[in-house]
């Protein structure tokens, strides 16, 4: 990948995962290093260019996590692997996780406001010993608007979570209405 986070970078979607009807978690093959909390802008060429936020990332990837709402993101919705679209970036200054190390750290979001904190989450979660305690509050619509319903499974395994919705069906079984610290 071209170090100049101001030219275009073709990448590849290596996977497409849904995680509500309008929410699309898009895994592309890319070598960039990002920081927590980054974004990049993400373009089709004649479809145009939006930010988005790098949801997470590893050796090889970044993840984003996008919602479908306008034209370019119409056309993103329809992308599969092995198609391709352009990055660059990355921007923003980022969060300083060396300051949050050993101490208790309080993440709050809410709906799509979770995915540009999700990686420092992730971060914690694959290195819980460097953080003394994370309690995370998560808000969303509805049960059907919950985004990375699996990672947050997983996150109530070494984590304080609370997890509300603002309408609930007569099956839900979680917080109802506003979140509460």
């Amino acid at each position: 990948m071209n170090n100049n986070p101001y030219i275009p970078q073709k990448v590849k979607v290596l996977n497409v995962t849904a995680q509500t009807n309008l929410d699309i978690t898009y895994k592309l093959a890319c070598d960039m290093k990002p920081e927590n909390g980054q974004f990049v802008q993400v373009s089709i060429p004649g479809g145009g260019e939006a930010p988005i936020s790098i949801s997470d990332f590893g050796d090889g990837y970044i993840e984003m996590t996008i919602r479908k709402v306008g034209t370019l993101t119409n056309e993103i919705y329809s992308l599969k692997p092995g198609d391709d679209l352009f990055i660059r970036g990355p921007y923003g200054k980022g969060f300083p996780i060396e300051k949050y190390k050993q101490r208790q750290l309080i993440v709050i979001a809410g709906g799509t406001g979770l995915a540009p904190v999700k990686s420092i989450i992730n971060h914690f979660y694959r290195n819980p010993g460097e953080v003394n305690k994370l309690n995370i509050l998560l808000g969303f619509k509805s049960p059907e608007d919950i985004l990375f319903r699996e990672e947050i499974a997983l996150w109530k395994e070494k984590f304080d979570i609370t997890l509300t919705v603002d309408q609930a069906q007569a099956d839900w079984q979680g917080n109802t209405g506003l979140i509460r610290f």
